[in-house]
């Protein structure tokens, strides 16, 4: 069903999963997905939901590891115009911090209308990729709001490959990957480290000295290209499981709406650059990039495929959205992201200055 947030017209979407073992005890926990702008039910129907469908296939099959054994699960559609979402104005630029209040109203919504019995249970978030920011800054409104009638009893958090920080989980994390992982060889892993621009030269500092950083050079281009090989019919998620068809996988949504989850970690990866790019001109000046060699950057993640289509194709089946209670308003498909206008923040700030003064919330953080 919907939840109302704070602004009018701006309803999101949600499934709710009870817990097979005490529901009336067990603690309720909310999973997000991130992007920005991609849909929670992919977590709800790959990852830790009750049923789940075997890779490549429309086939489905009960989850022995769902997390909702002993948990209630929350998914929710975050933030308003995201997959079944509904939005007032798809044209205003959100910030954390409103994103984060209507999410707030929306889950104030969902334990003291929809499901009253579940308030005074345990509550946890949860997520991953981009919900490294999205849950700090819930957690801040939540820790935060002085509405005492309907409070929301937070006890911790668990994110998982959560973005915190461009420096770290940009560019360079795929480099570390794929040389941790046996993809390329140390020389080429020094290689990336050397030629391309995103690393920082005070961190590196490289031969004692500080090496220059460009928008993107002929050499770290050959680099990118060679590794970008390295990828080709691998799958982003599970690199020793075989990709079907993996070079149809650069298309793309075959529903021609929207994008996948890949694609969209490729633009958030795209923004990121720009991001770094503008602090480290504010930080050396503007001379400090601007080389005869700069070219178009090439792609490294290219060639990866995923195994997601499964998931569109049974959110866009007519009689599955009625059952759902899902609307799709003026959109010609669902989509696993959408291009909703979210520029990107890091929260890097609330791990280290934050959450250190919060008192009684547990925070788990694993990659």
């Amino acid at each position: 069903g919907y939840l109302q947030t704070d602004v009018v017209g701006n309803e999101l979407f949600y499934t709710f999963m009870p817990s097979q073992s005490d529901p009336a005890k067990d603690p309720v926990l909310l999973w997000l997905n991130g992007g920005p702008g991609c849909s929670s039910l992919f977590g709800w129907l790959a990852e830790c939901g009750p049923v789940v469908s075997d890779l490549y296939s429309n086939e489905w099959h009960y989850n022995n590891y769902s997390w909702n054994k002993n948990l209630s699960l929350i998914f929710i559609e975050h933030p308003a115009g995201v997959g079944f979402s509904k939005v007032a104005d798809k044209e205003k630029e959100w910030t954390e911090e409103a994103a984060a209040s209507g999410l707030l109203t929306a889950l104030k919504n969902f334990f003291y209308e929809e499901f009253p019995d579940y308030k005074d249970l345990d509550f946890h978030i949860s997520g991953e990729s981009y919900a490294g920011v999205y849950i700090p800054y819930l957690i801040k409104a939540i820790v935060e709001d002085t509405e005492e009638e309907r409070k929301i009893n937070l006890k911790g958090a668990l994110i998982g490959n959560g973005l915190t920080d461009f420096e770290v989980d940009g560019e360079g994390s795929i480099g570390e990957f794929m040389y941790g992982h046996g993809l390329i060889s140390k020389e080429m892993y020094h290689d990336f480290e050397k030629h391309c621009w995103h690393l920082d030269p005070e961190y590196y500092n490289l031969d004692g000295r500080d090496f220059p950083v460009h928008n993107v050079s002929h050499r770290c281009n050959e680099i990118r290209e060679t590794m970008s090989d390295m990828f080709k019919g691998i799958d982003m998620y599970g690199i020793l499981r075989p990709c079907k068809d993996w070079h149809n996988y650069r298309t793309p949504n075959k529903n021609g709406y929207g994008t996948t989850y890949k694609q969209q970690i490729n633009k958030m990866m795209h923004e990121a650059r720009k991001i770094k790019i503008a602090a480290l001109k504010q930080r050396y000046g503007e001379d400090y990039f601007g080389d005869d060699d700069e070219e178009e950057e090439i792609e490294i993640m290219k060639y990866i495929c995923s195994d997601d289509y499964f998931i569109d194709d049974f959110l866009n089946n007519q009689t599955i959205r009625e059952k759902l209670g899902a609307e799709l308003g003026d959109k010609p498909v669902w989509a696993q992201c959408d291009p909703v206008n979210y520029p990107l923040h890091d929260s890097l700030k609330f791990y280290t200055d934050y959450l250190p003064t919060l008192q009684n919330i547990s925070v788990w953080f694993f990659s």
